[in-house]
């Protein structure tokens, strides 16, 4: 989820990612397919949704990495992103303003998203020697495994909400 430092602004990056509209395959491919074949789940997050690894690094990551060790700078940026981009714009903010209970279900994903890319990065999965399918998918292994924890988590909260 970082943003090199010597990045000049955001039309300037997202070009140097993802290439000019004009080259539609190339364009679409850097999206999509590179994302997936990244040799690691914390190389998966770099390339992936570039205008949000940007905006997270700017106005995230950095400010936090200025406060707390990396570690914990990576897992706010997380939590951020998962409130702040997925939860308040969409059901959860919806359903919280007007007073409702909604479980901060993209906070609590984007949570365990953090604590595995922290994870596969703290012990060195690298797949980056392996053939192209194997990278894709043990990503979208990290990403179901993610999925699966997040529900335990939400069931787990609910069935705590519903004992009290």
């Amino acid at each position: 989820m970082l943003v090199k430092r010597h990045t000049s602004d955001f039309p300037h990056f997202m070009l140097h990612e993802l290439g000019s509209i004009g080259q539609p395959l190339v364009f679409l491919h850097r999206l999509f397919i590179r994302p997936f074949l990244a040799p690691s789940f914390p190389a998966f997050w770099r390339d992936w949704n570039p205008a949000y690894r940007y905006l997270l690094a700017l106005y995230f990551y950095r400010p936090l990495h200025r406060r707390f060790p990396r570690g914990l700078a990576v897992f706010l940026t997380f939590v951020g992103c998962g409130l702040l981009l997925h939860d308040l714009p969409f059901f959860a903010g919806y359903r919280w303003f007007r007073g409702e209970f909604a479980l901060p279900a993209g906070t609590i994903l984007f949570s365990i998203f953090g604590l595995l890319t922290l994870l596969s990065e703290r012990i060195g999965l690298d797949f980056s020697k392996y053939p192209t399918i194997v990278r894709a998918a043990a990503n979208v292994g990290w990403i179901v495994l993610s999925i699966g924890l997040s529900r335990l988590a939400i069931v787990f909260l609910l069935w705590i909400k519903h004992k009290s």
